[in-house]
């Protein structure tokens, strides 16, 4: 997958990705899906839902990633 490269490439902590030409999802629609990839990850597939709760999602993952960041942080 690109996501990956691209995570890789640049140094990124996460990329969101979604499926553009799926005219269910995106800009014009209600709803949402997303693939969430972050280093050392498998890629995360939420659940396609509203724009709210696939926020949620991503939200969620920062979440994790920072407590985890703190963490280790803290360890040293």
């Amino acid at each position: 997958l690109v996501v990956f490269r691209k995570l890789e490439c640049k140094g990124l902590d996460l990329v969101v990705a979604n499926d553009i030409s799926d005219a269910a999802i995106g800009f014009e629609s209600e709803d949402n899906e997303v693939v969430i990839v972050g280093p050392g990850d498998e890629a995360q597939h939420p659940p396609r839902g509203s724009k709210q709760s696939v926020a949620r999602a991503i939200l969620d993952r920062v979440e994790v990633l920072v407590a985890e960041r703190e963490r280790a942080r803290q360890a040293r």
